[in-house]
């Protein structure tokens, strides 16, 4: 998490997308101290920085293999003859982007079969729930 939050800390203060000047070191260290004991503040802040839940465009990517994410999170829908699988689902707003996603690209969101994901992060698995209740899919 120490890490994460100095990731978070540098994008908020050294790439003026907080909109304010840089500050000094103390209060750099402190900002970082808060954002390590406060995951929820460091997700709020991460999921707006890194536009998380900001709505994206999905596009064909090869073959059978499509981008069904947001602007800060990828996530992947991969037709198959079986049905579709989604890989990722960002943070749980992400459901119903990525079901208006799957429509968008001509696929029914209840033709879902599995939701894979790489690690249980809210940020990787946020929208699984939303996705298995619409289709059944089985999490894997």
């Amino acid at each position: 998490m120490r890490v994460l939050s100095f990731l978070l800390l540098q994008i908020l203060l050294f790439t003026n997308l907080s909109g304010q000047a840089p500050v000094d070191q103390a209060k750099k260290e402190a900002l970082q101290d808060t954002l390590v004991k406060d995951p929820v503040l460091f997700l709020k802040l991460a999921s707006r920085q890194l536009k998380w839940e900001e709505p994206a465009v999905p596009v064909h990517i090869a073959g059978p293999i499509y981008f069904v994410g947001t602007k800060g999170l990828a996530s992947y829908l991969i037709k198959t003859s079986k049905g579709l699988i989604v890989l990722y689902t960002g943070m749980p707003s992400s459901g119903p982007m990525i079901e208006k996603s799957i429509s968008a690209l001509g696929f029914n969101p209840k033709d879902i079969k599995l939701l894979l994901t790489g690690h249980a992060h809210s940020d990787h698995i946020g929208g699984h729930k939303y996705l298995q209740e619409i289709s059944g899919a089985k999490v894997v």
